[in-house]
């Protein structure tokens, strides 16, 4: 059984710690459709660009990532749907969690 360690670039435990280029690849094209539906969609309010960009490329330990966490509101974009794809996830996607529940929504 391998050892996980952790990583001094991320101060994560995990194994990787980075969604591979597909998940990065979908997530981008799942972010300009959100685009196009314009103001009318509240997750654009809490994934700005700057968010999304600092997030999108990030794991956990599990290999859990952002499309695991925004599956459902990118499906669904007149909600935020946002969920804890794993234990450690609340950690990798802490600043979109942050400004979720900071504005007007409760987790």
């Amino acid at each position: 059984m391998s050892r996980r360690i952790k990583c001094p670039d991320c101060k994560q435990l995990c194994g990787k710690g980075k969604a591979s280029v597909v998940v990065v690849q979908r997530l981008e094209v799942l972010y300009r459709k959100l685009l196009k539906c314009g103001p009318q969609s509240p997750l654009i309010k809490y994934l700005p660009r700057d968010i999304f960009d600092a997030i999108k490329r990030k794991a956990t330990m599990y290999d859990m990532n952002l499309l695991d966490c925004l599956q459902a509101g990118f499906q669904h974009y007149e909600y935020v749907d946002l969920y804890a794809a794993g234990p450690d996830c609340y950690n990798t996607v802490a600043k979109l969690i942050d400004m979720v529940s900071e504005l007007d929504f409760f987790l």
